[in-house]
């Protein structure tokens, strides 16, 4: 990790492109839209924790350990809104 506002862009692209491969699926097939507004409410809840913790270390915790935790976190959630996205094509 660079610093913190590098990790912030980084995590504002990534969840730029979930909402955007969202609204994709939702103007080019056929969807449920209650279903694809779940979807990007979940992108948008996921991307506003994130950046929360970014920016708060838990106290008592190594930051090493902390980012790491933070990392994995964020890889899990992405692939569970991958898997939201891909159920609704």
């Amino acid at each position: 990790m660079a610093n913190k506002r590098t990790l912030k862009k980084r995590i504002n692209n990534l969840c730029g492109a979930l909402f955007a491969e969202c609204l994709a699926c939702v103007y080019y097939t056929k969807v449920n839209a209650q279903d694809a507004d779940n979807v990007m409410l979940n992108i948008l809840n996921m991307q506003d924790d994130i950046l929360c913790r970014v920016s708060h270390i838990e106290p008592g915790m190594k930051p090493s350990l902390f980012f790491r935790k933070l990392n994995e976190d964020l890889s899990r959630r992405t692939s569970e809104i991958v898997e939201q996205i891909e159920a609704l094509a």
